[in-house]
């Protein structure tokens, strides 16, 4: 199998555990645990294959993370205050 095509199914396997695991809640939440035990039998048969084609499949580059800045924080100049600071009031000597 081509790694396109090991990329495809892996996407599609990706998309079925998303959607069984979710059953898989629901039926747990509602104490049907019956229906359960066949649910967790095909996730850890799926999750089995994904591992083997994600094996396949080179890894995706890491992207790092951007750097957080506040935009225009930087470039934005200082308002001056409403009035302008004084010396603090001193007793003058008569």
């Amino acid at each position: 199998m081509d790694t396109n095509a090991a990329a495809a199914r892996l996407a599609e396997l990706d998309r079925e555990l998303t959607r069984l695991r979710e059953r898989c809640e629901l039926e747990m939440s509602a104490f049907k645990f019956d229906e359960v035990k066949p649910l967790q039998q095909r996730i850890a048969a799926l999750e089995q294959e994904a591992g083997r084609l994600a094996a396949q499949v080179p890894a995706a580059p890491v992207m790092s993370p951007a750097p957080i800045a506040i935009p225009g924080a930087a470039a934005r100049p200082r308002r001056p205050s409403a009035r302008p600071r004084t010396k603090p009031w001193r007793a003058v000597p008569r």
